[in-house]
């Protein structure tokens, strides 16, 4: 959300002031792009408008500059969503969780400003946040004050991680073992008196991870039985903070010799 402190944060990972700080609510209307090296390697810092609720965007200027940020979080390797700890978590905050979740884009919370409140009220937040998360439990969170540079040396090394297991790439033998092992322990359950049958698995892609499972009835296969896959795919692969992708499709054969198309 806007004023959430994105600017500050950024400035605080370069360490240095690049970035136009402002209490004023909408100072960055545009994202702006920051190279910066360290360690050898090469980063770019996005630092986009915050996200405010449609029916307080007023002016053409602001709906472009929403439209930008939504992008270039879409399109980044990471991405931060930043949450201000004194105003807690808010509508526009879960709007961005879940359309991060939605779109499979790798992301963490950085829950900002923790120098302004207390501890009974870090409690209550800390609860507000791991409800909001459901939808996305894999999802990791930092508590961080940009202002004091507290906690903000773990920004990187945790985006790092998760851009690492998006990398994740498995052998074809090696996951359709690991499908009869999750399929074994938990048989997808009965849908009008048939149940659908599981006939081969396959990684269509990377970043984020891509699982094609090919089954004789796709409608036959609920969703909390999806996720049930997911679960088991990232037990077994060690992919707890990438987000996963798990696709369906109908086939009649034990080992199709084409993969799905993709579109």
């Amino acid at each position: 959300r806007p004023n959430a402190g994105k600017s500050s944060l950024v400035n605080a990972l370069l360490g240095e002031q690049r970035l136009i700080v402002s209490e004023v609510a909408g100072t960055t209307r545009d994202a702006v792009d920051i190279v910066v090296e360290r360690g050898g390697k090469r980063y770019v810092f996005v630092d986009t408008a915050g996200v405010r609720k449609r029916t307080r965007i007023t002016d053409g200027l602001e709906r472009y500059s929403v439209a930008k940020a939504l992008g270039s979080a879409k399109r980044a390797n990471v991405a931060v969503v930043v949450i201000d700890a004194v105003g807690g978590v808010g509508v526009q905050d879960k709007r961005l969780i879940a359309y991060l979740d939605k779109e499979r884009t790798p992301f963490l919370v950085a829950v900002n400003k923790i120098d302004l409140i207390g501890q009974g009220e870090m409690v209550a937040l800390r609860k507000d946040i791991e409800a909001e998360l459901r939808i996305c439990p894999h999802v990791p969170v930092l508590y961080l004050s940009a202002m004091k540079n507290k906690g903000v040396g773990k920004v990187l090394p945790l985006a790092e991680s998760i851009w690492k297991e998006c990398q994740i790439r498995v052998g074809t033998g090696e996951l359709n073992r690991a499908m009869r092992t999750v399929l074994d322990k938990h048989q997808p359950p009965l849908v009008n008196s048939r149940r659908a049958k599981f006939y081969y698995l396959t990684q269509a892609s990377d970043s984020p991870p891509t699982f094609v499972f090919f089954v004789s009835d796709v409608d036959r296969v609920r969703a909390s039985y999806v996720k049930y896959l997911e679960n088991g795919l990232r037990k077994l692969f060690g992919i707890s903070m990438a987000p996963v992708k798990v696709v369906l499709r109908a086939s009649h054969k034990e080992n199709p010799s084409r993969g799905p198309r993709q579109g």
